[in-house]
């Protein structure tokens, strides 16, 4: 009974931590993609359709830029001057998710690739565990 307990619970963690990856993975490949609009501010509006959006979101998750400190959002902020355009990337599928920045430092791509490989692994082991049993 533990045993199946176990393999229950570890095959949704594998689950979990496979989507999520694969998610990030895929957003970070398709805003490269994404239809750009030039009318943005940092705290940003862009218009599609007649229809205008309002956004602060810089990257594909919420921490996509890892500005921890004042310096490095100075630094960021630094690449947006007020009054300045900057291209927007627009989800063609759902106009209100846009980035300022297409993509993300490679450690937050490093980030998806793990949790995609760590649920591979956890795969493995649902597998190993099934086949002792």
């Amino acid at each position: 009974m533990e045993t199946i307990a176990l393999t229950i619970g570890l095959a949704a963690v594998a689950v979990l931590l496979i989507a999520r990856g694969t998610w990030g993975l895929r957003r970070l490949t398709e805003i490269s993609t994404w239809p750009v609009v030039d009318r943005p501010k940092l705290t940003y509006s862009y218009t599609i359709n007649g229809k205008t959006y309002r956004s602060s979101r810089l990257g594909i998750t919420l921490d996509a830029f890892d500005i921890f400190s004042g310096e490095s959002a100075q630094a960021f902020l630094a690449r947006f001057p007020p009054g300045s355009r900057v291209e927007v990337h627009v989800s063609p599928d759902n106009p209100s998710f846009a980035v300022i920045a297409d993509g993300a430092p490679q450690r937050k791509h490093s980030h998806f690739v793990a949790l995609v490989v760590s649920g591979g692994l956890i795969v493995c082991c649902v597998v190993a565990v099934v086949l002792v049993a």
